[in-house]
């Protein structure tokens, strides 16, 4: 890859507040990148603005959210890797096994959904000219839209118990894995 086309598709993430981490949370204690703010440099030269690790509190719960959900989605007809790893975040969130049942689901879909965005990503003018920003911008609000319609669901299909052990492994584990990068912005 070019470094023009590095340094585009960074100022991109930045510029549209694109969360670059697509493999959502590891199990590593590697923490989730999100940026936000501008800026034309490299992520090695973007400021820390929020780092979950020492302030949870930074984090916003809708960006904790969707990563958690997006890392949570797996096919229809899943491998057994995903299964895997799906089975590894459930069991750090101390679900019943009703509410994991009825929490899976509540996700039938999501990957799907988001593989049709990510396909759509793929397709995408990588340009920088302002309709290709502005499509890959339109793009990343779909995601975050399939991420947080998700989130009605699987609350609903929680019990109280389920959704009290959700929303603390999520305002918790999740948040002290992400690291914002970026100037601070007043959206």
């Amino acid at each position: 890859m070019s470094r023009r086309t590095r340094t585009f598709l960074v100022c991109l993430a930045v510029c549209s507040a694109v969360v670059i981490s697509a493999a959502g949370m590891r199990h590593s204690a590697t923490p989730t990148h999100h940026h936000v703010g501008t800026s034309t440099g490299t992520i090695d030269q973007l400021p820390v603005f929020a780092d979950g690790s020492k302030r949870p509190d930074l984090i916003p719960d809708d960006v904790a959210y969707r990563h958690f959900l997006k890392a949570l989605a797996v096919h229809e007809a899943p491998s057994a890797n995903e299964l895997a790893r799906q089975a590894l975040f459930l069991r750090r969130v101390s679900l019943s096994n009703a509410d994991a049942t009825a929490l899976l689901q509540a996700m039938r879909n999501v990957r799907e959904q988001l593989d049709l965005i990510d396909q759509d990503r793929a397709r995408a003018d990588l340009s920088s000219d302002p309709a290709a920003v502005a499509a890959m911008a339109t793009l990343k609000a779909h995601e975050n839209d399939v991420l947080q319609n998700a989130r009605g669901p699987v609350f609903a299909a929680l019990s109280d118990e389920g959704r009290l052990a959700f929303d603390r492994h999520v305002k918790t584990y999740i948040k002290s894995r992400i690291v914002i990068y970026g100037a601070s912005t007043n959206n």
